[in-house]
């Protein structure tokens, strides 16, 4: 009887496995990243992404949710994007690592290009009268909520970063 001998890559399963168990997709606009700073005035892009997102109602800036609704939109299809990673891993392909690594790269690329098209979309409620007007006078006839110089929506990124250590419950 012939013996064969097979190498065991269970242990490369499972240091993958653990690896993306271990790492988040993270998405709005890091406030360490260069894309977070502005010249056109003190707040950063993070803030206004902040304000915007929740409102602001001692500045009378209603609420235009774009970051939370962008995420939960892509949310199907960056679980399947995950799924088919974990499916590829388990399959023992090589280059498990990397596998898990592409897979969270490609959720952040679904999650930031959804709020990019919430923004995109037109978010309500629509500007202000005073708010046109007063952008009508600095020469931007354009009535999307955000939009004006770009900065804010192409600061939008996604980052893949080691998680969290959470409470157990």
């Amino acid at each position: 009887m012939a013996t064969k001998v097979i190498k065991n890559r269970v242990p490369d399963l499972m240091r993958a496995m653990a690896a993306m168990a271990k790492r988040e997709v993270l998405v709005g606009i890091p406030s360490d990243s260069a894309d977070n700073e502005r010249d056109d005035g003190p707040i950063t892009n993070a803030e206004i992404g902040l304000i915007n997102e929740f409102g602001s109602p001692e500045a009378n800036i209603p609420a235009r949710a774009h970051l939370i609704p962008g995420v939960q939109a892509a949310w199907p299809d960056a679980q399947r994007r995950m799924a088919k990673g974990a499916e590829q891993i388990l399959k023992l392909r090589s280059n498990a690592t990397g596998i898990a690594e592409s897979a969270l790269e490609g959720a952040g690329t679904l999650a930031r290009d959804a709020v990019v098209q919430k923004i995109n979309d037109v978010l309500a409620p629509q500007l202000a009268a005073s708010t046109l007007a007063d952008r009508r006078r600095r020469g931007f006839q354009g009535e999307t909520p955000l939009i004006v110089t770009g900065a804010y929506k192409q600061s939008i990124t996604y980052v893949v970063d080691d998680a969290e250590p959470r409470p157990s419950l």
